[in-house]
């Protein structure tokens, strides 16, 4: 999703501005690639820490 939406976005820079329903789509299709890339960090950051404390756990058995 986010390389449809940074494509149009140099497409609106580089021409101008399109109708109303493509900047529409523009916007959802931006906010959705943040929002996948928002919740595949947090799902790294909750794996890392499951590894670190089975690992801490192992250590200290």
């Amino acid at each position: 999703y986010g390389s449809y939406g940074l494509g149009r976005l140099v497409g609106m820079v580089l021409h101008g501005l399109p109708p109303v329903s493509l900047i529409a789509a523009t916007i959802v299709e931006l906010v959705v690639a943040v929002l996948l890339c928002v919740l595949w960090t947090w799902s790294r950051r909750d794996k890392a820490r499951s590894e670190t404390r089975a690992h801490t756990q192992a250590l200290n058995a």
